[in-house]
């Protein structure tokens, strides 16, 4: 998901198979797909610490982690998370 302005604001689903160029938005025509892709992702945060930077990407930490540490995401790379 991207938020406005470079983005919907919402999650898309594509047919990357069918529609490389992600041109048609299957997320309302399936549901169910989304939501199961949804909770694995939500999973896959929970589970590997995802830090959430800003949208345009300045480096700024929006809600930071456990530690405080902005810089956190930098560690988990040199842990083989990334």
């Amino acid at each position: 998901m991207i938020e406005p302005p470079q983005g919907k604001g919402d999650w898309e689903l594509f047919n990357l198979k069918k529609d490389p160029g992600e041109t048609t938005d299957l997320a309302k025509k399936e549901p169910e797909k989304l939501q199961e892709l949804k909770d694995a992702w939500d999973r896959y945060v929970a589970d590997t610490g995802v830090v959430w930077a800003d949208p345009v990407n300045t480096g700024e930490v929006v809600d930071g982690d456990e530690t405080g540490d902005p810089k956190a995401w930098m560690k988990a790379g040199k842990r083989g998370y990334l």
